[in-house]
């Protein structure tokens, strides 16, 4: 009788730990997921508020206080992507349209500044869906924009004017550009 007490305190023991086991293994599976889930819904909230806040409403931000530069962010500096604010694009915007003329994004493809709007096609579908954008396009820059990934397309009637659009400007069937800024 004692030596089966025994066997049954052991049985007791061992289906107890793995029971706890289990449990640890699909609590700790729980958080994990729930960390993702809520890191996801975070950054889509940044990224929409970025967005929103970044909107166009017509009027043009006032000069900045300081000689204007990229902030690079870091994560879009481990990419090579410059990031700007909407302080620090106007003052940049000229050196944007000399270094990422058309000709020089083409020429370096999707590796380039242009990234996917290094191919023509893709770019001038893009073009046409800016609405009411003055003159001739110029250059197009990848870039970070108040921390929203973007592109950023000059153009020029005797002065540059930049649009910001999302990434998916010129795959959606003519539909007009999601524009998130612009600098006269």
């Amino acid at each position: 009788d004692a030596a089966r007490e025994r066997r049954r305190r052991r049985q007791l023991r061992t289906t107890t730990g793995a029971v706890a086991a289990a449990v640890a293994v699909l609590a700790a599976g729980a958080s994990v997921t729930a960390l993702v889930r809520n890191a996801g819904s975070h950054n889509s909230a940044v990224s929409a508020g970025s967005a929103a806040s970044a909107s166009y409403d017509g009027r043009a931000a006032g000069p900045a206080k300081q000689a204007p530069q990229a902030q690079p962010n870091a994560s879009a500096a481990t990419a090579g992507i410059p990031s700007y604010s909407r302080e620090t694009l106007r003052g940049s915007l000229a050196a944007i349209e000399r270094e990422s003329t058309l000709a020089a994004t083409s020429k370096l493809g999707e590796t380039g500044p242009a990234g996917a709007m290094a191919d023509a096609a893709r770019r001038q579908a893009c073009a046409q869906t800016i609405v009411g954008h003055p003159g001739e396009l110029r250059a197009v820059r990848r870039i970070s924009y108040e921390g929203v990934p973007s592109y950023l397309f000059v153009f020029d009637d005797g002065q540059p004017h930049g649009y910001v659009v999302d990434l998916q400007c010129g795959t959606s069937g003519g539909l007009p550009a999601t524009i998130l800024d612009r600098v006269p």
